[in-house]
């Protein structure tokens, strides 16, 4: 059993895949998963490992498909090669239609009420954030962060730390929700000490902290925060000072 994320048009879910399985097997799944027909698929397994793999319905095989699969699965990308197909339908009414279209509008209301839309997909086949083990996932990682904001300090000295970025410092002036957001997670202002943020303390029109300078300002997750009065600037201001400016 290895646990594998599957991508479509219409989904992202990560899924236990037994590699016992035959690809007869496997394909019903992802059909479940990503309503792409076994016939209309062309599969790409991403390997953590190895190169990936191209597989269409010709080159599926009766074997398990432990007997196939060498390298550590980490993905699978479900292409649907039929472009009349339901999923291909659904997809096109998700990123907004075809241009014939395109001024045709739906109440919310109406939208929750028809059965051949993506939403309704979605809800009878657990995907997205109608799959049950998502919402508890969600809801742990809220809670998680909710605990961690309480142990932060306001207004005092921080470091943030955040995916795929380096340090940066500065200070915490704003904990709380961001309505435009959503109305659930909390998120943390930082006034930074360099232009590394990406706004003023303000977002979609509503001032949270500050204004600070532009770009000073920035929402992270409270994970991503420690406060502690011990946390100086990364850089010494009078460096960039010279003798020779006034």
């Amino acid at each position: 059993m290895v646990q594998v994320k599957i991508v479509s048009d219409l989904c992202s879910t990560t899924r236990d895949i037994p590699l016992q399985w035959s690809w007869e097997q496997l394909t019903s799944k992802l059909y479940e998963y990503t309503g792409v027909t076994p016939q209309d698929m062309k599969l790409t397994f991403i390997f953590s490992d190895g190169p990936s793999m191209e597989i269409c319905r010709a080159s599926w095989s009766s074997e398990k498909l432990s007997e196939t699969i060498k390298f550590t699965l980490e993905s699978i990308e479900v292409i649907d090669n039929n472009e009349n197909s339901v999923a291909n339908r659904l997809a096109q009414e998700l990123n907004g239609g075809t241009k014939d279209d395109a001024t045709f509008e739906l109440s919310e209301e109406a939208y929750e009420q028809r059965t051949n839309s993506v939403l309704n997909w979605k809800k009878r086949l657990q995907v997205g954030k109608f799959d049950p083990e998502y919402v508890s996932n969600v809801e742990r990682e809220r809670r998680v962060q909710a605990l961690h904001a309480e142990q932060l300090a306001m207004n005092e000295r921080c470091s943030v730390i955040t995916t795929n970025c380096p340090e940066r410092r500065g200070w915490l002036r704003f904990i709380g929700i961001v309505p435009q957001i959503n109305e659930n997670d909390i998120w943390c202002g930082i006034e930074f000490d360099e232009p590394v943020g990406k706004n003023d303390g303000t977002f979609a029109g509503q001032t949270y902290f500050g204004p600070t300078r532009p770009n000073y300002g920035g929402f992270v997750k409270p994970t991503g925060v420690k406060t502690s009065p011990d946390l100086v600037p990364l850089f010494d201001e009078d460096e960039f000072l010279s003798s020779d400016e006034i």
